[in-house]
């Protein structure tokens, strides 16, 4: 069974892994864009700072990418951000943890 830190099963109730991964990566994704925008960057130019084509850029923005975490911490160097924390939003660590408890 799966539980969330708030006792309610899965990623979110009903969730399977993978589609608590897939969520997670469209959070990633739109929290990389949020920072990309707010640092006045076009994608071109985001992936360069981090070593990647606009194309791999765009497809990590729209949650298709299959993102590190060395691009994480390159992301949060590249837009000044506090912490990688904040590439997940408010609230993100909570809603995309569950722990199996007992298979």
């Amino acid at each position: 069974m799966h539980t969330r830190p708030d006792g309610s099963g899965g990623a979110a109730s009903g969730d399977d892994p993978e589609q608590a991964v897939a969520r997670a990566l469209t959070l990633f994704g739109s929290a990389l864009r949020d920072a990309r925008k707010r640092a006045g960057l076009n994608q071109t130019e985001a992936g360069q700072l981090v070593g990647l084509s606009q194309a791999q850029w765009s497809r990590i923005e729209a949650g298709k990418g299959d993102p590190t975490l060395a691009l994480a911490l390159l992301a949060v160097r590249a837009f000044r951000l506090r912490s990688i924390d904040s590439l997940f939003g408010p609230g993100a660590p909570a809603a995309l943890m569950w722990v199996d408890e007992g298979g």
